[in-house]
């Protein structure tokens, strides 16, 4: 039996740098044997549609959605059975059926070899659907099916999955739970261990959900001289000893979620955390000063934000000297409270935004109560250009953590400077009609 693995872009256009997508290898992990495997990454390579396969699997994220739809459809339309999984088939179930003939609801360790099983003697069902939530001790990461493609010189690593907040924008919360499940320490440590030296990129939504566990794990990777980044909470400038570990065992950046500067704002997203917005300056100063550059992540777009949020966002960005910034409107996934608010209090522009017609990435897809959906992308448009502007890169590398490697610092800089433009009014798929903003 032969089975083709998927990986699809936003749309065919998207030519940047890419990293290794963790999702394939931990399916080519739980994948038996004696199944042929063959795989397409469809940011940076043609889908050969021809190639012999007995079954197509697809992974599907909500911007990449309209696109797996259209890869799936034509490997239909060649008589070959699809599944289809992720965060955006368990949200919206029943529409990814409709172009599939087997759909993956909830996570796949213990679904894919069943589904796999099942599609081997010609008993596909059309869902697979995972309750309880699967163990992660004994996980395997086959990354021999990246071979032969060009990826970032960046490892993905997985140690848990979850989160213990439950902001109302996210969707890892409805998706996994209000817990943090880690996989055995010793394992992590075996699995990077056996990679090749390179940049260790941890891909859980928050590193630090268990706080003892997280410990745990900085404790072992000590010895082994590393460097790695993570996206964290801002909670962790406030415990000393984590601090402490996370720079012996190699952290070079972290991804923070700051999310808004304005109190109000972080209430109404559910922000659950132990650090208020008067306190970011202290908490950041923190990080800095241990040499951990840092990543932090802005939304714009709640009922209490006005046009003065991006214009202090931006300069409380400059200041801080973050080594980059993202600056995003807020966009409601399925599955979410986000979507379900907006949608019953009809401020959603349409429904289903990934499929619309003219939907391009940083079209706002509901209505601001403050101030237009056109003037919300405009201000996170212009918040990018601000602090990827030139000047504005030159005075942030050199704050002492950012210099200790400044050619990275630059590069890095440079890179998303350019992704970010490339990927603005870019149209989902394969659609390439006009943004609808």
């Amino acid at each position: 039996m032969h089975v083709t693995l998927i990986y699809p872009s936003m749309g065919r256009r998207v030519r940047a740098a890419q990293m290794q997508p963790l999702t394939i290898a931990a399916l080519a992990g739980l994948t038996p044997d004696d199944i042929e495997l063959g795989f397409f990454d469809d940011r940076i390579e043609d889908v050969d549609y021809d190639a012999p396969t007995d079954l197509a699997g697809i992974s599907v994220q909500t911007f990449t959605a309209k696109r797996a739809y259209e890869i799936a459809d034509e490997f239909r339309r060649r008589k070959i059975p699809v599944a289809l999984g992720g965060f955006h088939v368990s949200a919206v179930p029943d529409e990814a059926a409709q172009h599939a003939d087997a759909i993956v609801i909830g996570q796949a360790e213990e679904l894919w070899p069943r589904l796999l099983e099942d599609a081997r003697h010609g008993r596909l069902q059309r869902v697979y659907r995972q309750q309880e939530r699967p163990s992660l001790q004994g996980l395997r990461y086959s990354r021999d099916i990246f071979q032969g493609k060009k990826y970032l010189r960046i490892h993905m690593v997985e140690f848990g999955r979850g989160c213990p907040y439950s902001c109302g924008f996210c969707s890892v919360s409805q998706f996994f739970g209000r817990r943090k499940d880690c996989r055995p320490v010793g394992e992590v440590i075996d699995e990077i261990r056996a990679l090749p030296r390179g940049l260790i990129e941890f891909v859980d939504d928050n590193l630090i959900g268990d706080i003892p566990r997280v410990k745990e794990l900085l404790r072992a990777l000590i010895p082994l001289k590393i460097r790695w980044v993570a996206q964290a909470g801002i909670e962790i400038a406030f415990d000393e000893e984590l601090l402490e570990l996370a720079v012996a065992s190699g952290c070079a950046g972290l991804l923070i979620g700051l999310e808004s500067l304005n109190e109000e704002s972080l209430r109404q997203m559910g922000k659950s955390i132990r650090c208020h917005a008067d306190e970011f300056s202290d908490a950041i100063v923190k990080v800095h000063a241990r040499g951990i550059r840092i990543c932090a992540s802005f939304l714009f777009g709640y009922d209490h934000d006005t046009s003065e949020s991006f214009q202090n966002t931006l300069q409380f960005a400059k200041e801080q000297k973050f080594l980059l910034a993202l600056f995003n409107h807020l966009t409601p996934f399925p599955g979410t409270p986000l979507y379900s608010e907006m949608q019953a209090e009809q401020r959603l522009r349409f429904d289903r935004w990934w499929l619309a017609d003219g939907f391009c990435w940083g079209d706002v897809v509901f209505e601001p109560k403050r101030f237009s959906a056109d003037y919300l992308a405009d201000g996170c448009r212009q918040n990018r250009r601000g602090f990827y502007h030139p000047l504005s890169i030159l005075r942030r590398v050199w704050l002492p953590a950012n210099r200790r490697r400044l050619a990275e610092s630059l590069i890095l800089n440079l890179l998303v400077r350019k992704e970010v433009r490339e990927k603005q009014g870019f149209p989902l798929g394969q659609n390439q009609s006009p943004s609808i903003s």
